[in-house]
């Protein structure tokens, strides 16, 4: 009698263990998932940051022109200036 109720006193502590293994192996996986899933995740760069700069269109320059010195000089008179405009 007492055999019997021993081996049902040993099996009902077995269950109870693998009962209480099987929750907290559930538990740990419940927190790694969420774990997991708060993580940041980083986003892929778009693509026009790989890409370098568009090239530049060149304008066409004109040809650099040579400066003219000015004339510092006075005029001799007035009336000199009227005869050669005219």
């Amino acid at each position: 009698f007492y055999s019997k109720l021993e081996e049902k006193h040993r099996a009902l502590e077995k269950e109870k263990l693998e009962y209480q293994a099987r929750i907290k192996e559930e538990e740990q996986a419940a927190i790694k998932l969420m774990r997991k899933n708060m993580s940041y995740k980083a986003n892929p760069v778009p693509s026009f940051y790989r890409e370098g700069p568009p090239p530049k269109v060149e304008l066409k320059k004109l040809p650099v022109t040579r400066a003219k010195s000015p004339v510092l000089g006075r005029r001799k008179s007035c009336g000199d200036a009227v005869a050669k405009s005219t």
